[in-house]
């Protein structure tokens, strides 16, 4: 081994980033000894260098007119990339959001690409973009991570190829197992969960399901075109505006409103404040879904109509109640 390898790192580092920038948006490789004298080293070590950015990824596979030929093959050469240090470290936060809220699969990618933006970081901008992720946690606890989706792959890719998904869908109102064919047309997130968005041929419609309750999801061979004019930001954009779904009317304490504010899955119609309280209308179609939500903010909401809904909380709340009223049986392996 080198004795001086150590002291070459930072050199080597520096002449890499170089050797991006001198040969990106190049359609043919300048000669390795033309290279050689420009970086005032062997024709060797620009081989191994051209070696190491191909096995890295920096040089990617293209198609047989395009692209520089670097051993043999064509390939071209991704453009060097260029970040202020505030913007890798967003770009890194962003990353860790992306792991922390997606299935195993994504989360590995997710990280790969930290990891590749981190590499071309060097110096006082590397120094900056660890100091402020180590500083950062969206997680403290390591209670929230999303268990992985094992059908992640397949949605994300139909939904990129346009390809029809066949499903198999757990409904829990229903406690049962539906089949049906569709087209995935995007992923939501909602709060703590992820939605497919989809139009089912056989209900004319559009659909939404959670990731978690989908048993089974196979991309088929079949593509689609989507619906004419389909947008998925518009779609939920006119979907949070029109009347559909049931109309809600919910009480807030008004210390308890800011938050809830940030975190209602719906757009409110309508907001009024007399000091104490924040009375807010919004259009919902999951009753269900909507009744857990709401618990979690105890005392400090009160639902107004529907009926319906008010109900279905008053049951929730009576059967937590419930559990207290009973003694609380031992835990295995305490004394009572």
């Amino acid at each position: 081994m080198n004795s001086n390898w150590q002291e070459d790192v930072p050199k080597r580092l520096e002449r890499l980033l170089d050797l991006i920038a001198y040969i990106s948006g190049k359609k043919t490789l300048p000669a390795r000894k033309l290279m050689a004298e420009e970086f005032g080293v062997t024709v060797r070590t620009i081989y191994r260098d051209l070696q190491l950015l191909t096995r890295r990824g920096y040089i990617l596979p293209a198609g047989k007119d395009s692209g520089i030929e670097v051993d043999g093959e064509k390939g071209r050469v991704l453009p060097l990339l260029r970040l202020s240090r505030r913007q890798a470290a967003a770009f890194q936060i962003g990353m860790e959001f992306i792991k922390l809220r997606s299935g195993s699969d994504i989360r590995e990618e997710a990280e790969k690409v930290a990891d590749r933006v981190r590499s071309v970081l060097h110096g006082a901008s590397r120094a900056y973009f660890d100091a402020l992720i180590n500083s950062t946690a969206l997680d403290p606890y390591l209670l929230h991570e999303v268990p992985p989706h094992k059908h992640w792959t397949q949605i994300t890719d139909a939904i990129a190829t346009q390809s029809s998904l066949y499903l198999q869908y757990f409904v829990r109102s229903r406690a049962e197992i539906t089949r049906r064919i569709v087209w995935p047309l995007g992923l939501v997130l909602y709060l703590d969960h992820w939605n497919l968005i989809a139009f089912d041929k056989d209900k004319n419609d559009f659909r939404q399901f959670t990731l978690d309750y989908i048993q089974k999801a196979d991309k088929l061979a079949a593509t689609f075109k989507p619906p004419d004019g389909f947008s998925l930001r518009q779609y939920l954009a006119d979907r949070a505006a029109s009347k559909h779904g049931t109309k809600v009317k919910v009480s807030f304490t008004s210390p308890s409103y800011p938050m809830a504010r940030r975190a209602i899955p719906a757009k409110p119609l309508e907001e009024v404040d007399d000091g104490k309280h924040v009375t807010v209308t919004f259009n919902f179609d999951n009753l269900e879904f909507l009744a857990e939500y709401l618990l979690r903010f105890g005392q400090e909401i009160q639902v107004l109509e529907p009926e319906s809904l008010r109900q279905d909380i008053r049951a929730a709340a009576l059967k937590v109640a419930g559990i207290y009223d009973q003694s609380p049986e031992p835990v295995a392996g305490r004394p009572a």
